[in-house]
C-alpha cells in the first residue's frame, strides 16, 4: 500500500487512505499473489476515479474471515457491469487488457476466498475481498 501512495502515476489529486485495525488479522495466503491482487484492484480504482479522488483501504477481521475492502470515490458500474466484471479481457477502461480483474478473482478462489463488489453510477465502487482467516495461536 506504501509504494501504492507513493507511485507517481497516482497525481496530486488522489487521495489514498488506509484503515488498519490495532491488532494482526491472520489469514494463510501468498504474501505476493495477495500484493498482485491488491494492486490490480487499486490500479481500475486509480482509473475509477480519474485525476482526482479518494481511495480507501481497509482491513478488518470479521467473525470467521478477514476483510480487505478496496473502495473509491469514482464513476462506479451500473449492475449489468458488476455482472461481467471479472470475465478476461473485458475492458471496462479505454486502456488495459481485462485481464487485471479475472486475475483477482483466479488469485481468491486459491487462497479459499472470494471477492465480492457494490457499485453505483456516479457514487464510486467497492471490491471486498473476503479470506477465510487463520485461526490465532
Amino acid at each position: 500500500m506504501r509504494l501504492y501512495q507513493n507511485d507517481p502515476a497516482c497525481g496530486p489529486g488522489l487521495r489514498v487512505q488506509v484503515v488498519l485495525p490495532e491488532g494482526p488479522v491472520r489469514v494463510v495466503a501468498d504474501p505476493d499473489r495477495i500484493r498482485q491482487a491488491l494492486w490490480n484492484l487499486l490500479h481500475n480504482a486509480r482509473k475509477a476515479v480519474r485525476s482526482e479522488g479518494r481511495i480507501t483501504i481497509s482491513l478488518t477481521g470479521e467473525g470467521e474471515n478477514a476483510i480487505l475492502d478496496v473502495e473509491d470515490d469514482g464513476i462506479g458500474m451500473r449492475s449489468g457491469e458488476i455482472a461481467n466484471y471479472f470475465q478476461p479481457f473485458r475492458r471496462g477502461f479505454s486502456q488495459g487488457s481485462g485481464l487485471g480483474l479475472s486475475v483477482v478473482y483466479q488469485i481468491m478462489e486459491q487462497h479459499g476466498g472470494r471477492i465480492e463488489i457494490a457499485s453505483a453510477p456516479g457514487k464510486g465502487t467497492r471490491c471486498r475481498l473476503v479470506f477465510p482467516a487463520e485461526d490465532a495461536p
